[in-house]
């Protein structure tokens, strides 16, 4: 497999090209994260390459606005003060000023209650990440909760099975899959609907059986969930890192 960046003119971002040997055929998908990749048969000449890209144009810069337009009404707080509210599913944010030497976060009781000394401002970047740790960690004691017993279940009701699942604070995927069927889970799944998080339960227990995204791939994962293409567009409105 190779990697290599190229633009198109009237698409402001490059685009990612990947030849792979084990492609059968030409496709364009476009992540979370607004990433444009082009996966392409190791032998493709340029000119399909720009050929299809010059056709998917204005599907490409229609879903990019629709990505940049869900960030806006899907963001978390851009900046967290003693006014911000802000709930996970279990825990609720809490924000003080005390008079003390340095903050500190306590996570129980349904609270994640962070305590700052008074004489550092609210905007201090340092403070504003010690906030964001308190709110992974709580994520991940609820992640490592719920995802375990869930994944469990859809894979009793799906037919599927896997070696073992892991919880960890992935950057910017929502899982994977490893080829001894190891199912990683990004503690950041709690933040999305139930809906959601079952979708990408279901398609990392999809890779158990097709191990890329060919049409294999998507046909067995639609029989299991048939909407999960619907379900996979609305997992474009969210990000996978606070």
């Amino acid at each position: 497999m190779s990697k290599q960046l190229f633009t198109i003119e009237g698409i402001s971002q490059p685009l990612q090209l990947i030849r792979s040997k084990k492609a059968r055929y030409m496709r364009i998908s476009i992540n979370a994260s607004a990433e444009v990749k082009v996966t392409i048969p190791w032998l493709t000449p340029a000119e399909a390459v720009y050929s299809l890209v010059h056709a998917k144009k204005d599907w490409i810069l229609q879903t990019l606005a629709k990505i940049a337009q869900n960030r806006e009404t899907t963001a978390l707080p851009q900046l967290f003060t003693e006014q911000t509210v802000f709930n996970t599913r279990s825990h609720r944010l809490q924000i003080n000023a005390h008079h003390t030497s340095q903050a500190t976060i306590k996570i129980g009781n349904g609270l994640i209650l962070v305590n700052y000394p008074h004489t550092i401002p609210i905007s201090n970047p340092k403070l504003q990440d010690f906030i964001k740790k308190g709110i992974t960690e709580a994520l991940r004691i609820e992640a490592k909760h719920y995802l375990p017993k869930r994944l469990s279940e859809l894979a009793m009701q799906h037919h599927f099975l896997y070696n073992d699942v892991f919880i960890k604070n992935l950057k910017s995927k929502w899982g994977s899959c490893s080829h001894q069927n190891n199912i990683n889970l990004n503690l950041h799944l709690m933040r999305l609907p139930d809906k959601l998080i079952d979708y990408v339960l279901v398609h990392e227990l999809t890779h158990t059986v097709v191990k890329n995204h060919s049409a294999d791939f998507w046909n067995l994962l639609q029989a299991k969930m048939p909407d999960a293409k619907a379900r996979h567009l609305e997992m474009k409105k969210y990000n996978a890192n606070l």
